[in-house]
């Protein structure tokens, strides 16, 4: 299980993103859940994605995404790859409602890592998705 803090940026509440197996549960923070607060059991929404290793949101146009970086299709915890050509997953997803659109497929191998950033001199402050592949597609054609 894999696990990442998510700042919900369009109203500052914190959410538990965890990965194990097929999907990311999205747990909501709950300040009067527990002596010092804990994320509640029931998740918000749970996203499909294969063997997830990287959580990350942003926020556009008042809007909140989650991008679940996908390391391979199988299960990689059991030596049982099928494949490492998956896509990873950037997903709209309503905290309110617990609704959630996948909006768009990122061809990956191997998806490790994800960083969202806005670069310095861009004025309209527009969010930018850097993915790290430990695998290169190229690379398993002759395997």
């Amino acid at each position: 299980t894999t696990g990442v803090l998510l700042h919900r940026p369009t109203s500052g509440a914190l959410h538990l993103a965890a990965a194990d197996g097929g999907g990311v549960s999205l747990r909501r923070w709950n300040a009067d859940g527990c002596v010092l607060g804990c994320f509640d059991q029931d998740p918000v929404a749970t996203l499909p994605a294969p063997a997830t290793r990287a959580v990350e949101s942003f926020s556009s146009s008042g809007k909140d995404f989650v991008v679940v970086a996908c390391y391979a299709e199988g299960s990689p915890e059991l030596d049982e790859i099928v494949a490492y050509e998956v896509d990873s997953l950037v997903y709209l997803v309503d905290y309110a409602t617990g609704a959630f659109t996948m909006i768009q497929p990122l061809a990956t191998a191997g998806a490790s890592a994800l960083l969202v950033f806005s670069p310095p001199d861009d004025p309209a402050g527009a969010p930018y998705l850097a993915v790290a592949n430990y695998r290169s597609a190229a690379g398993l054609a002759g395997s």
